[in-house]
């Protein structure tokens, strides 16, 4: 919401501090001084350690975790993914997790397999997700995977 008042506000006005301060104190009704935050102090603000902290625990399941083919090769990055976010197979995981009180990602196999519960779900839909899913059966990550169109996902 504040976001929402801040960015209607601002276009309408200059950017700058006592803009953000006005919108924050008198639209809104807070109390306390905005400081901009930018540049200069990100050494400030940024972690010390490289460290990963460990969100596994935090993350929605099940967790229906989608295998997406090979880009390819001239395709970029960004426009693979738009294109397949708009596709078919992707409504319908979004719609089944949704229905399942769950979450959608994308498969990486540098690390997801490390969060795999045994709520979750693996989805595959030609035949390097089919390879990369057995791969995962073998090596005892996950029991089953599920075949976009040809079996029922839960």
């Amino acid at each position: 919401m504040l976001a929402g008042v801040l960015d209607s506000e601002l276009q309408n006005n200059k950017f700058c501090i006592n803009s953000i301060n006005r919108i924050v104190t008198k639209n809104l009704g807070l109390k306390g001084r905005t400081y901009l935050i930018g540049s200069p102090d990100l050494s400030h603000i940024s972690p010390i350690s490289r460290k990963q902290i460990d969100t596994s625990k935090l993350l929605k399941h099940p967790i229906y975790y989608l295998i997406t083919e090979k880009r390819p090769a001239d395709m970029d990055y960004y426009e693979f993914r738009d294109q397949f976010e708009f596709s078919k197979i992707f409504d319908d995981i979004v719609n089944i997790a949704y229905e399942n009180n769950g979450s959608i990602k994308l498969y990486e196999t540098s690390r997801d397999y490390k969060f795999f519960t045994k709520d979750d779900r693996v989805i595959y839909y030609e035949k390097n997700g089919k390879e990369i899913a057995e791969s995962l059966i073998n090596q005892k990550y996950i029991d089953k995977a599920f075949y976009y169109g040809h079996e029922e996902i839960k």
